[in-house]
């Protein structure tokens, strides 16, 4: 299993474990748009540390421990996938 830190755009993050990225896929767009996060591969242990600054949220994670690894996602192949069957849903939903 691996672990992904996910950044949606409203700058909200989730922390995720998946076998691969097919589970990776379907939990994404359990949560919203599969193709609209930032994913990130957490390689190493997790330690995030969050406190308010100026009313913003400010996370620290120990470099030592863990470090983030930016993944190319969606996958192209997933993302025209998604983008056909959105596309027949409209227009299903519109007949």
């Amino acid at each position: 299993m691996k672990n992904y830190l996910i950044k949606w755009p409203n700058e909200t993050i989730s922390v995720i474990e998946a076998a691969n990225t097919d589970e990776l896929l379907l939990i994404l767009d359990y949560e919203g748009d599969p193709c609209d996060p930032s994913v990130f591969q957490i390689i190493g242990a997790l330690h995030v540390t969050t406190d308010f600054e100026d009313g913003h949220l400010q996370a620290d994670v120990e470099p030592d421990r863990c470090h983030l690894k930016q993944i190319c996602w969606p996958p192209y192949p997933v993302k025209v996938a998604h983008e056909k069957v959105f596309s027949v849903r409209k227009k299903s939903a519109n007949e």
